[in-house]
């Protein structure tokens, strides 16, 4: 699991700012589940529920950016997953942030 930090710092990089809210709500179960909190609100459910309680299409965007670094990090590991997502990003495998645009499905 990405520690709270790593998902600020991909926050910083795409967007110039933090998102704690977005991160602290979908982690809201992590304490008490471990990486099994990610069967709550780690989906496209979850990003449309911080959209329509932010009202913020950057924060929808940051939950869906939060989802696949977790991903990532379960594919490479907390060592690497930033740097694996930024290449990915750059490359344009993981969908480039566009502020008219919700995020697309996680699917």
């Amino acid at each position: 699991m990405p520690a709270h930090p790593f998902h600020c710092n991909i926050d910083m990089i795409i967007f110039g700012r933090h998102f704690n809210a977005v991160h602290d709500t979908l982690d809201m179960f992590a304490k008490d589940m471990g990486p099994n909190h990610r069967g709550y609100y780690h989906d496209d459910t979850g990003v449309a529920m911080i959209y329509h309680q932010m009202v913020d299409i950057a924060a929808a965007w940051s939950a869906f950016y939060h989802i696949v670094l977790d991903q990532v990090n379960d594919e490479v590991g907390p060592d690497e997953c930033i740097a694996v997502f930024l290449w990915r990003y750059w490359n344009a495998e993981i969908p480039w942030f566009d502020p008219s645009q919700i995020p697309p499905s996680l699917k």
